[in-house]
């Protein structure tokens, strides 16, 4: 009995150790304007929005494995049968679901939410502590706009310094070009080829000092904006009606290949985060750029079901939602044609 007291010890202890492995904060764009006055919507919005993105993931590790026990999980798991497939397929891809969604229980942070006016979040020691460890690589900063300092304006080749982690970069990125773009409307931007809502960098494979290199989340600062000025991307009555009509698919087919579950989830800054959590290094480092174009939308996700692709994971935690939980006390399901349904 006592060895048996000892071993649990042990274990209870080593879980303590190992939780809370990956650690974020927010840079002070997120909580401070462009003027340095303190922006606590901007900063509750994204502290919000990791939040319910963690619900998401544990709601949807619950609901995918409910989904696999006879009768019980049958008419969820049709619905998930979309993008999961079907026999051997779908228990080999709900087994890469939860292992993933299980990853979200590790996020601890904001750290140094509630120090002093000076010495919050990125600035705190908390953080500054973290930041000589081996371990930081694993971490990430949450920003909102990007923290440049070109290395020599009149040299477009000597690069730019990236503020927030600390690096010189070079060649192509999409940070300067998101700064460049800040003023202009969003509705605008979106409409230009491979404009990203948020972009993610890590070093892949770190060693030595880099491990030593944070990771990092920037939203467009125009996507934030518009989010600023549309009740953060949250859902409304007036969404689920556009997205819900009886003649919403075919206005969607009309216009192309988006759907109405893609109407639903187009702003939404939850879904975002959950996707950009899948670049980072601990749910494997995935990239959008590898599926030619068809990284994003609920048809190339049914169609592909690719499971190192960040939407897919996003898009099947937004379909759980959406079925589990609902929005304003209705329950939704979504069809294999993209309609968003009343349960």
């Amino acid at each position: 009995m006592r060895l048996l007291q000892v071993t649990f010890l042990a274990l209870q202890a080593t879980a303590l150790v190992e939780a809370g492995f990956i650690k974020w904060t927010l840079h002070s764009s997120c909580y401070r304007d462009a003027a340095g006055a303190d922006d606590p919507a901007t900063a509750d919005a994204i502290i919000n929005a990791v939040e319910t993105a963690k619900k998401w993931a544990s709601n949807g590790e619950t609901a995918l494995r409910n989904s696999n026990i006879p009768l019980i999980g049958k008419n969820l798991k049709k619905v998930l049968e979309n993008l999961l497939g079907t026999g051997d397929d779908y228990k080999t891809k709900l087994d890469i679901a939860r292992e993933k969604f299980k990853l979200f229980k590790e996020l601890e942070g904001p750290i140094g939410k509630d120090g002093p006016p000076d010495a919050r979040y990125e600035k705190s020691q908390a953080w500054r502590d973290l930041a000589g460890t081996d371990e930081h690589h694993k971490h990430f900063v949450i920003s909102c706009r990007p923290d440049l300092t070109v290395v020599d304006p009149d040299n477009e080749d000597a690069g730019w310094t990236d503020n927030i982690r600390g690096v010189v970069e070079q060649g192509r990125s999409d940070l300067p070009t998101m700064l460049s773009q800040e003023a202009k409307p969003w509705t605008e931007i979106m409409k230009l080829p491979g404009v990203p809502m948020a972009v993610t960098r890590r070093i892949e494979d770190p060693s030595q000092d880099q491990l030593r290199v944070v990771a990092s989340v920037t939203f467009h600062p125009s996507y934030l904006n518009h989010l600023r000025q549309n009740n953060w991307g949250a859902w409304s009555d007036a969404l689920f009606a556009d997205n819900t009509r009886g003649d919403a698919l075919q206005e969607y087919r009309v216009k192309g290949r988006a759907r109405p579950v893609d109407g639903l989830l187009t702003f939404s800054i939850v879904k975002t985060m959950f996707h950009e959590m899948f670049h980072l290094g601990p749910w494997g480092a995935m990239t959008d750029a590898s599926f030619s174009g068809r990284a994003y939308g609920w048809l190339n996700n049914i169609e592909d079901k690719f499971t190192d692709n960040p939407d897919w994971f996003a898009m099947l935690a937004a379909l759980i939602e959406l079925y589990e939980n609902g929005f304003a006390g209705k329950k939704y399901i979504v069809t294999d044609l993209g309609e968003v349904k009343r349960r």
